[in-house]
């Protein structure tokens, strides 16, 4: 099975989102850092739970209010202020930024994985492929290892229409 996962980028620690709580002037009761800390924990938890059920990016309100606890409408809004997310109907989405803070694999790109592996472990499809194109790669012409996993060698079927699975052998290349 694919997993679903989210990851967080190796430079958050400072990211503007991140220490915006440090001048928020709210009056929660929490220290600048601990309110940092406390957010940052939030909207990492959420991230979690929209990977999981493959929302999006997107968080409900339940979810929040689940993770925050009885001041989970404040503690929203103070995620909300720093910019980790904007309101949406129901919930809340997620600042998506990749490079920066979190990636979340979003419900299309699983299941275009799920189609591409589906589509390259179907025999009806690699067979006449693999009779048609050999060990050459449709493109350069190099000889490719079928054993290989990674490197310019490595054998693969690629789609011809990415994000589309195949509908023949023609919609497949060595």
């Amino acid at each position: 099975p694919l997993s679903r996962w989210w990851k967080v980028s190796d430079t958050p620690g400072m990211h503007p989102m991140v220490v915006a709580p440090l001048t928020d002037q709210a009056d929660d009761g929490l220290d600048p850092y601990d309110r940092a800390n406390v957010l940052f924990g939030l909207v990492a938890r959420c991230a979690t739970m929209s990977a999981s059920y493959l929302t999006d990016y997107v968080v409900a309100d339940a979810v929040v209010m689940q993770v925050a606890g009885p001041r989970w409408q404040e503690r929203a809004a103070a995620a909300q202020r720093a910019g980790y997310w904007s309101r949406v109907d129901g919930g809340w989405l997620i600042v998506d930024d990749s490079t920066n803070f979190v990636h979340i694999r979003k419900a299309a790109e699983l299941e275009w994985e799920r189609a591409r592996k589906r589509d390259t472990s179907n025999p009806a499809l690699v067979v006449p492929v693999r009779l048609r194109d050999g060990d050459g790669c449709r493109y350069c012409g190099v000889i490719v290892n079928w054993r290989a996993r990674k490197g310019g060698r490595a054998g693969t079927y690629d789609h011809v229409y990415p994000g589309r699975s195949a509908r023949g052998p023609d919609d497949l290349r060595v």
